[in-house]
């Protein structure tokens, strides 16, 4: 059964509570807060503190929580009940209880929870939250570190559930829909027809994310194949950036150039190797200024895959003329140093 925006809560009837009072249902009247997590993952680690704060915040309008989900970790732990895995996981929620200020519940064996919850909303990571309204419908579902927002405007009646649902709908749609065009891409390569595959990039849904994902998965899926029509697939994808293209044309090249371990993939030509660096300088000749080092950094990779290290010397230094268009610092930092890795691998 599929779970969207706006359905009612699913039947929580988590296996054993092991902090707080036992939980069937969410009771409605109430907001709630399910937070999933496991006692594995770092990334839920560092969200109970946060999340406590919130619940710290909300403790006379929200229920809280935390079902700890896919943590069984030998056999015996996979036995309905078995003590051995409710000890091991209350004593991990007693050693971080100074920030674990919510009720902790655990999944069954078959982490029935989860896949009522999440799974069947197309959900398929930890850690993540559900928000339920205080009419037991489900408002939102996403990465804890947006909760805060959104439950604020759930708390004070202003979070509009009916419109979560239509751009939910939409999303699935598209999602449906950039599936299917990946599957025409895939038969298009394989039947030569190269005028189907191209069509693909104008249709109504492919825009620019769209288009990427195309050329991405050709690329690690079918880079030999569809190397012969990459021309044509760039040309059609007309709502990518120059940058964007550089970075899908590397991908091409060190994946067609390193193919995995036992793959029957033909060996690069000459006739490839042109085709891919002439593309890659096609594009890197569009770069805007505020593409220049991502774009640049990327022609230069294809470059020195193909052995013209003074050519891509080049480029990797205007990559780095383009630095000061990058707005975030510590990007900006991590750009710089990748790049200064770089030259030094080629002198």
């Amino acid at each position: 059964m599929i779970t969207v925006i706006g359905d009612p809560a699913p039947k929580l009837a988590p296996e054993v509570t092991i902090r707080g009072r036992a939980l069937e249902e969410i009771a409605k009247g109430k907001c709630s807060v399910v937070f999933f997590w496991a006692s594995w993952s770092a990334p839920c680690i560092q969200e109970f503190e946060p999340l406590s704060l919130l619940a710290d915040r909300y403790k006379r309008s929200v229920d809280f929580v935390g079902v700890n989900t896919h943590d069984r970790l030998n056999p015996n732990e996979m036995a309905a009940g078995d003590p051995g895995h409710v000890d091991r996981i209350r004593a991990f929620v007693e050693k971080h209880s100074a920030s674990m200020r919510f009720r902790v519940a655990l999944d069954d064996s078959l982490n029935s929870v989860n896949d009522r919850w999440l799974m069947a909303a197309n959900f398929y990571t930890i850690p993540n939250c559900v928000v339920v309204n205080r009419e037991g419908k489900i408002c939102w579902i996403g990465a804890p570190d947006k909760l805060a927002p959104v439950l604020a405007r759930v708390v004070q009646g202003k979070f509009d559930v009916a419109a979560a649902r239509e751009a939910e709908v939409r999303a699935f749609e598209k999602e449906r829909m950039t599936r299917e065009l990946l599957r025409m891409s895939q038969h298009a390569v394989e039947t030569k027809n190269v005028e189907g595959l191209k069509s693909l990039f104008q249709h109504p849904t492919a825009d620019a994310p769209v288009q990427r994902r195309i050329l991405l998965e050709r690329a690690i899926f079918s880079p030999m194949p569809a190397l012969t029509y990459l021309p044509d697939m760039l040309g059609a994808a007309d709502k990518i950036s120059a940058a964007v293209a550089c970075n899908v044309v590397f991908t091409f090249a060190n994946l067609a150039q390193h193919p995995p371990s036992g793959s029957s993939e033909r060996k690069l030509t000459q006739a490839d190797v042109d085709i891919l660096v002439s593309c890659s300088e096609t594009y890197a000749a569009r770069l805007t200024p505020e593409e220049k080092t991502l774009g640049s950094y990327m022609h230069a990779r294809t470059l020195a895959l193909f052995g013209r290290r003074s050519e891509a010397l080049i480029w990797f230094r205007k990559a780095g003329d383009g630095l000061g268009y990058i707005q975030d610092k510590d990007m900006r930092e991590s750009q710089y140093f990748a790049l200064k890795a770089a030259i030094a691998a080629l002198k």
